[in-house]
């Protein structure tokens, strides 16, 4: 009977230190930190010299001799960063533009005026490089003349005179009124600009608005 006791005595003081170790060494897990969202900037700036690729929806062309530009609308194909290496400018974005003739190099370029991103209209400064026309003939038809001599006139009262004709000549002179000289046709100077083809505009200026998608 005493060794009974004495036995579970034994048993009961090696189970107490191994639970009293096993509440020591319970195992802490460490509460995780809510990590704040990144913050957005309040304003997006552009910087200078940014890259803007863009592309027409259609063909346009203008008379590269021309004086008047000619508006556009383009569509941004590639997203453009800001200074804190965000996108600025997302894909799909849309530019008013004007195609402006260039007279004296029979050329022509992009200028961009406003951007819109979401809904909201944004001035900017923007240009392609130039690009170079092609030279046409439209051929509108032509007037029959008279050549006599070293002269050309729609017929011959318009050298001789009213009345007069070739009774003048007295018959000395070669008349020929079967000449083509008074062409109606039209040369243009013409610079295409290609739907769905790249065309890079450069921003002259720093571009800053609003985050509109903070």
């Amino acid at each position: 009977m005493k060794l009974a006791i004495l036995g579970l005595g034994f048993l009961l003081a090696t189970i107490a230190p191994l639970g009293a170790v096993a509440a020591q060494t319970e195992i802490e897990f460490p509460t995780p930190v809510e990590t704040p969202a990144e913050v957005q900037p309040k304003t997006v700036r552009i910087p200078p010299q940014s890259a803007i690729f863009v592309t027409f929806s259609a063909t346009e062309a203008i008379d590269a001799g021309g004086k008047q530009p000619h508006p556009v609308t383009l569509t941004v194909t590639q997203p453009v960063f800001d200074v804190a290496g965000n996108i600025g400018i997302p894909v799909g974005s849309r530019i008013d533009a004007r195609l402006v003739p260039l007279r004296k190099e029979k050329m022509a370029r992009i200028e961009a005026k406003y951007l819109v991103v979401g809904s909201r209209i944004v001035s900017i400064q923007a240009q392609s490089d130039r690009l170079p026309s092609e030279r046409i003939v439209i051929d509108s038809g032509s007037d029959r003349g008279c050549r006599v001599g070293g002269r050309v006139a729609p017929d011959l009262n318009g050298i001789f005179g009213e009345g007069n004709g070739g009774d003048a000549l007295g018959g000395s002179v070669a008349i020929d009124c079967s000449i083509s000289v008074f062409s109606r046709d039209r040369v243009l100077d013409r610079a295409v600009f290609r739907a769905g083809k790249e065309y890079l505009l450069v921003l002259e200026e720093e571009a800053t608005f609003p985050n509109f998608y903070r």
